[in-house]
């Protein structure tokens, strides 16, 4: 039986290539301060670019990344959806792959959850 995983992080991504490597960063040290277990799921809607080579990579480096590829752009709710199909965690965050959302903001989310919210 798989071990069972507190966090996931939902990550639709379209012609996003450029951006991944930053958003790689920016999601490792925010989770790994949490010390909680985690997968990152990253979904590729149909990218033109290198979006899916970078997810790829990603996971062959660290097998906490897990790719997804849709075969067309099939939009963000759908990704999202495949997405949260494949989680496993108990907590499940989504974020944009262009930056614009703060992984730093995920422990306080935490913290509002342990307290009832």
């Amino acid at each position: 039986m798989p071990e069972s995983l507190e966090i996931s992080v939902v990550i639709p991504a379209h012609n996003e290539a450029e951006n991944l490597d930053t958003l790689r960063e920016n999601l490792l040290l925010a989770l790994e301060r949490i010390g909680k277990s985690f997968e990152i799921i990253l979904v590729d809607d149909g990218s033109a670019d290198e979006t899916f080579e970078k997810i790829a990579e990603f996971s062959l480096e660290d097998p906490r990344f897990k790719g997804l590829r849709m075969r067309k752009n099939v939009g963000k709710a759908n990704a999202l959806a495949a997405g949260f199909a494949a989680a496993r965690g108990k907590v499940v965050f989504t974020l944009d792959a262009d930056n614009q959302d703060d992984p730093s903001e995920m422990p306080r989310f935490l913290e509002k959850l342990e307290e009832g919210f």
